[in-house]
């Protein structure tokens, strides 16, 4: 299982909201093999190819991604080859 969730930026989660999670990636951690942030659309594409090479080769076990909703809404670019090194987490 891949579950991939919205977060806050840095910036909205100083500010607070109605229904923000202080800790989701802690919260997801628990019950997921790793539970990372992506910070960038370079890093999204990192951490989606990283969960899909770990599903084939090991036991499948729950991955969690979170995105703040500014990356969301962010043009990006086209997926890059998987084979590249750009696909790093950060």
């Amino acid at each position: 299982m891949l579950v991939i969730s919205s977060c806050l930026d840095e910036v909205a989660a100083h500010r607070g909201q109605l229904h923000q999670m202080l800790d989701q990636e802690g919260a997801a951690d628990e019950v997921c093999e790793w539970s990372l942030t992506a910070n960038s659309a370079q890093a999204a594409y990192g951490l989606l190819h990283q969960a899909f090479e770990e599903f084939a080769a090991n036991r499948a076990r729950p991955k969690h991604i979170q995105v703040s909703i500014f990356q969301l809404e962010a043009h990006v670019p086209e997926f890059p080859d998987p084979t590249s090194k750009c696909l790093t987490r950060s």
